[in-house]
């Protein structure tokens, strides 16, 4: 018997994704409600990086969540609700910039479209006095191509794992495991040449 929706919020720690997804497929309105408060932080910070707008970014995640609704009857299990949802909001904010600047080419890794830039704060470097340690780091940032700054972003930002990150991106796990190295390998570079 399903909890009610006072019951289910107040549990809403206790509660996996997954668990709250088929209360979705079994219209439970307070479960999307949770999963949304649950996870938008993390979307809105992935869709301002790929956008670079706050208000798309908010779209992206409300139309996500309004189709996620309105398609629960056909919705089908999926293995990592964070992943599916980082995708979709990813899908959406690409499909909306595309609109806006007409030309969009996802498929070429290298040309992917969207600059990610990494704020200080988002470096976690917790020494402010280090400014050196800053310039060598956005130095060494700067050099990645955008897919790789995409994965480490997710990777190091997120904490998500080569598994989730190949759903997130399409990607191959071993192109997962290949630019995330490639990435680090660069990194070392400009910190060893110092």
């Amino acid at each position: 018997m399903p909890k009610s929706q006072g019951e289910l919020e107040e549990n809403q720690n206790h509660i996996e994704d997954n668990q709250l997804w088929q209360r979705i497929i079994q219209n439970d309105p307070s479960a999307i409600s949770i999963l949304y408060k649950r996870h938008f932080q993390v979307l809105y910070s992935f869709g301002f990086k790929i956008s670079q707008d706050e208000e798309l970014s908010k779209d992206s995640i409300h139309d996500v969540f309004i189709y996620l609704w309105e398609h629960r009857e056909n919705l089908h299990d999926v293995r990592n609700v964070r992943s599916y949802l980082l995708k979709s909001v990813k899908n959406r904010a690409l499909k909306s910039l595309n609109k806006q600047i007409r030309t969009i080419h996802i498929d070429n890794h290298e040309d992917f479209p969207v600059e990610l830039v990494f704020s200080e704060e988002s470096y976690m470097i917790k020494n402010q006095e280090d400014v050196k340690l800053k310039e060598r780091l956005n130095e060494a940032i700067s050099q990645l191509t955008k897919r790789q700054k995409e994965l480490i972003y997710l990777y190091y930002y997120e904490g998500m794992t080569p598994m989730e990150i190949q759903e997130v991106t399409s990607l191959q796990y071993q192109s997962v495991k290949n630019h995330i190295f490639k990435a680090l390998s660069t990194i070392r570079k400009v910190f060893n040449k110092k």
